[in-house]
């Protein structure tokens, strides 16, 4: 079983150099059940297509349609545990 304190797919805005300013998480999750936890161990990276959102959420209860409807790369945020934040994408 996945220990997930907390997980959020969304989009995120960038400056000139890369750096993340600012993140938006439609749907983010807070101690999620067995099903869904399962679920978000299917995201293990920092980014991830919408086309493979929309194939491994088919039901889109971790994001919904309008968010995959985006071009750009989806951000990905897992915690497992309540901690101080490591990242701009984290506060959010």
């Amino acid at each position: 079983m996945s220990n997930i304190f907390a997980f959020g797919l969304g989009i995120a805005s960038h400056n000139n150099r890369g750096e993340v300013l600012d993140c938006l998480f439609p749907n983010p999750l807070l101690r999620p059940d067995a099903e869904l936890a399962k679920l978000c161990d299917q995201f293990n990276g920092a980014t991830i297509k919408p086309d493979d959102v929309s194939r491994l959420d088919p039901d889109q209860q971790l994001a919904p349609a309008a968010l995959l409807e985006h071009d750009q790369p989806l951000v990905c945020v897992r915690l497992t545990e309540d901690r101080a934040i490591t990242s701009t994408a984290e506060a959010y």
